[in-house]
């Protein structure tokens, strides 16, 4: 007997991102109608069995009852940790007694922490989470359909509609740690970056990224880490850099550069905006103003010359400082 199985995330599309963007909300409410069109789909081509996750909202008993549809549905038996480990659990299960396809109601995390269980079991994700580059907007009764036809295994079908996800797995010291659908970003940090805010950056309050000697590099943003990488390579030729991530120009933290610079004697400021009338230009005038008995060089920065971007990407990153330019221009600015 073919079955499908019905994995909810009671707390998708909900998090604090779409509340303080005023975007769309999918209550449980709404949740409960996807899932009930969702049976009313997989019972009009006569599948007999769902297996679905249990949830603290219970779901998908609410839309069973509402849809009074024939077919069975088995709610799976095990303690919640209300955490993307049940939906993993859920999946392995639901793999193991052999479903032919599963219905997902969530975003990107929820059909990662289901494909990490589930296998190669074909996935119908509809979205309701708060990010969805994985998930698409489909209506319940054409997934429950479709989720049908896959699990019955019609002729064609999987050939024809059934296509490999691609997997990005990260890798530690060559030991398997985890995997991703969409894309994948290191950082050194430990920090929650969905459900609540948990990382603050203080206002007014600049991070001194590397401490050096010999130049200080103040930037932000993407050249921080361009800079980073710069300091690096400074220092493999016996230069060392002091890299300031400022953070935020409304507040400015002018103690920590005017200090730094008093430290280091030189200064160059790498900026991703235009050279012409913009922070560069702000940061030297401090520079001259509270610190100029202390410089040993002019201030020096490195910045978008002064014509439009370019449309063509090799071009638009000639005009971007680049680490190479970051690392010549410091050396310059050290050598005289």
């Amino acid at each position: 007997m073919s079955s499908v199985g019905i994995i909810a995330n009671p707390a998708s599309g909900k998090d604090i991102r779409r509340l303080v963007a005023h975007g769309s909300v999918f209550d449980n409410n709404e949740k409960i109608n996807i899932i009930q069109r969702v049976l009313l789909g997989l019972e009009a081509l006569g599948l007999e069995r769902v297996l679905a996750m249990p949830d603290i909202a219970g779901l998908a008993g609410q839309a069973y009852e509402r849809a009074k549809v024939g077919l069975t549905v088995e709610v799976l038996d095990f303690p919640l940790k209300n955490k993307a480990l049940d939906s993993t659990r859920a999946a392995h299960m639901m793999a193991e007694a052999g479903v032919g396809c599963i219905v997902t109601l969530g975003g990107d995390g929820t059909n990662r922490a289901v494909a990490k269980g589930c296998g190669y079991i074909p996935l119908v994700p509809i979205s309701t989470g708060t990010n969805n580059a994985f998930p698409v907007m489909i209506e319940g009764t054409l997934a429950g359909l479709a989720a049908a036809l896959v699990a019955q295994r019609v002729p064609g079908v999987r050939e024809a509609g059934v296509r490999l996800a691609r997997r990005l797995d990260v890798y530690r010291e060559d030991q398997l740690i985890d995997f991703a659908l969409i894309d994948v970003v290191a950082y050194a940090e430990r920090f929650v970056a969905s459900g609540a805010i948990a990382y603050t950056i203080p206002f007014g309050q600049a991070d001194v990224k590397r401490e050096g000697s010999d130049v200080t590099i103040l930037t932000l943003s993407l050249m921080v880490h361009r800079s980073l990488d710069a300091a690096e390579k400074l220092a493999e030729a016996g230069i060392s850099a002091e890299v300031i991530d400022l953070r935020t120009l409304v507040p400015l933290d002018k103690e920590t550069i005017v200090n730094s610079v008093k430290k280091t004697h030189r200064v160059l400021i790498v900026d991703e905006d235009y050279r012409s009338y913009g922070m560069s230009g702000e940061l030297i005038a401090i520079v001259a103003e509270e610190a100029l008995d202390y410089l040993d060089a002019p201030p020096q920065r490195l910045a978008v010359p002064d014509v439009p971007i370019p449309y063509s990407r090799p071009m638009e990153r000639y005009v971007i400082p680049s680490v190479d330019k970051i690392v010549a221009a410091a050396t310059a600015l050290v050598n005289g």
